[in-house]
């Protein structure tokens, strides 16, 4: 059996079997090309990688995304800026009462309106949380050397 077909290795490392299998649907059959096992793969496991090479020819759709901006929330922490924001809607649903108030959409662009007005736009609105720092990374790299060797090792026994 050629190495690149077994997908599992006995604990003891002498066999090595094909018991991992890709499965795809009948009509996407004639896209699948190719299939392979990577051996060195940091899996984690006695199992390997299992990869296979698809040509699928996809229809596009269009979407037209609205980018939206948030308003800047921290800043209602400031006094003065939330007794402007406050008194802005007081006089703005002032001018409303006099029609009935529902929640509606309309309602609630108001609302959105003045708040930007008030607060200005988010500038940070997507601010990532960097948890993967040099610390992990460095982890990553010690066990993907030890991995590596573990591999080595197993090879260096047939």
């Amino acid at each position: 059996m050629d190495s690149h077909e077994g997908t599992w290795i006995s604990p003891d490392g002498n066999s090595i079997n094909q018991i991992d299998h890709i499965m795809i649907k009948k009509k996407f059959r004639s896209a699948l090309f190719d299939t392979t096992a990577f051996i060195g793969a940091d899996c984690d496991f006695d199992h390997m990688l299992v990869v296979g090479e698809l040509s699928v020819k996809l229809k596009s759709k269009r979407l037209t995304k609205i980018k939206t901006t948030k308003p800047n929330i921290e800043k209602l922490e400031e006094t003065d800026v939330r007794n402007t924001y406050a008194i802005n809607l007081q006089n703005r649903f002032g001018l409303l009462e006099e029609k009935e108030i529902t929640l509606d959409w309309e309602t609630k662009s108001v609302v959105t309106e003045i708040a930007m007005e008030s607060l200005g736009p988010c500038i940070n609105a997507r601010t990532r949380n960097n948890w993967f720092d040099k610390e992990c990374r460095s982890a990553a790299e010690r066990r993907k050397c030890c991995r590596m060797k573990w591999i080595a090792d197993r090879a260096n026994i047939d």
